[in-house]
């Protein structure tokens, strides 16, 4: 998918192993935050008390509004670090770390995607 700027841009949701997987590729901006964010949404209204994993290790650039959709979802969420689990690509976990925003992901579970995680959706 191309967004509005025509920038490259995807987002899919899949259950896998026991879990909800959300998938997003590309860069996450003006154009493409509501997307992500109705995942997110969508995801955990589903509440079928499978763990969430987002996986952003496709993400290639975030800016503000990508990262605003994140940390709103994340303070508004129910979901901790048993339930959401946030893997973000280097270009997401840098810019966690420039804006200091780690911290606000503490009770949220960051790290990488084991290869067991990373078999075709289905």
């Amino acid at each position: 998918m191309i967004d509005s700027f025509g920038s490259p841009f995807a987002v899919t949701t899949a259950s896998h192993n026991g879990q909800t997987r959300i998938t997003v590729s590309g860069e996450v901006d003006i154009a493409s935050a509501d997307a992500l964010r109705r995942a997110l949404v969508e995801a955990e209204r589903a509440d079928d008390g499978h763990p969430i994993v987002l996986d952003l290790t496709g993400v290639t650039f975030m800016d503000s509004t990508g990262l605003r959709a994140l940390i709103e979802h994340v303070r508004i969420s129910s979901l901790d670090g048993d339930r959401l689990r946030i893997c973000p690509s280097e270009q997401v976990s840098e810019l966690l770390k420039i804006t200091g925003l780690t911290e606000q992901l503490a009770r949220i579970s960051l790290g990488n995607l084991p290869d067991s995680e990373l078999a075709p959706e289905t």
